[in-house]
């Protein structure tokens, strides 16, 4: 019936508005693409933002607009990520994105594939980890100039996790 049919029209109005106002507001970058194409088909004021794109740059155009052209980035890497996530479910990994002014930084990116109305397509949430990414190098850096023979041992795994270089002195090995 007519009646009907306007409940699961205003049903569907607030289902689309939930995920607007969820998409809008969560704090990762999200994009969706399509698999096959690469096309962005929806992003995030979130991702435009660390990108330095507007929402009308992106939408339309190739995901790799905001990758580096390194091979490390490209698509047949992504095409891999992509397929693991299909077959193992979602994914989370290390990757670089790259700003409108050039500027390449790293990202941690939990990649899904999704059924959108009947159509598969990739959600992928970005986080700039800059600012992680220095902390551990210098974490990294102190570690390494401390004096005193520091290894790290995880009793689970009943092995030797981390040396520091004054230990590899010390003891002539390199635990690479």
């Amino acid at each position: 019936s007519a009646a009907d049919t306007r409940v699961l029209a205003e049903d569907e109005t607030t289902y689309r508005e939930a995920y607007e106002a969820l998409f809008e507001k969560i704090s990762a970058g999200l994009v969706v693409h399509d698999p096959e194409t690469g096309t962005v088909v929806d992003v995030n004021e979130r991702f435009c933002e660390m990108n330095g794109y507007d929402r009308s740059e992106l939408i339309g155009e190739p995901i790799s607009m905001v990758t580096p052209p390194e091979e490390a980035y490209g698509r047949e890497a992504a095409e891999e990520m992509i397929q693991r996530a299909r077959t193992e479910g979602p994914q989370r990994f290390e990757w670089r994105n790259q700003r409108r002014d050039g500027d390449t930084f790293p990202v941690e990116v939990d990649l899904t594939v999704i059924e959108l109305a009947d159509t598969e397509r990739v959600l992928a949430s970005v986080q700039d980890i800059t600012e992680r990414k220095r902390r551990e190098q210098e974490y990294e850096q102190i570690f390494n100039s401390v004096n005193d023979a520091i290894m790290m041992f995880d009793p689970d795994r009943k092995d030797i996790i981390q040396v520091n270089d004054a230990y590899k002195r010390m003891f002539g090995y390199n635990f690479e």
